[in-house]
């Protein structure tokens, strides 16, 4: 049985600038390091605000989302 995932308290600009870099709610693995390099977060921030945002992350490179 899988544990469930535990929450992450998200900044609501982080989840406005997921939302801004998704395309059709889509944000691809390799933007969504892109995006986390640039602001100085760490990638499990941006993969929380993309799930707080309805962004799903697409073409993943190593399974981290």
């Amino acid at each position: 049985m899988k544990k469930p995932k535990k929450k992450i308290a998200v900044e609501p600009e982080l989840v406005a600038k997921v939302k801004a870099a998704a395309r059709d709610e889509d944000l691809s693995c390799a933007n969504a390091f892109a995006l986390a390099e640039k602001l100085g977060t760490p990638v499990r921030l941006v993969g929380a605000a993309a799930d707080e945002a309805g962004v799903h992350i697409v073409h993943c490179q190593l399974g981290c989302f």
